[in-house]
């Protein structure tokens, strides 16, 4: 869903279709939660080393992982051959 650190919104917006705001919001909440466990497991790897950056930043890959996650545990099973087609695995 983007890459480096930028995520490609439009990306989102296509394998997250038809979902409600509410719904929306939850895939956003759980990316930033993703990237404050990376951060906080990254710190707590790099504890005494000096340069860690206490900001998260939400990557990709928490968006990617927060879609699986809303489709595996909140969706119909109808709806989990969508990620099947846009990530290729399943869920």
């Amino acid at each position: 869903m983007g890459k480096g650190y930028a995520v490609d919104l439009m990306a989102v917006s296509l394998a997250t279709p038809g979902l409600s705001g509410a719904e929306l919001e939850f895939v956003v909440n759980e990316a930033a939660i993703n990237a404050v466990r990376r951060l906080s497991s990254s710190m707590k790897e790099k504890k005494g080393s000096g340069n860690i950056s206490s900001t998260p930043r939400i990557l990709p890959t928490d968006f990617e992982a927060s879609v699986k996650n809303f489709y595996k545990t909140r969706r119909p099973p109808s709806m989990k051959g969508l990620i099947e087609n846009v990530f290729g695995t399943k869920v």
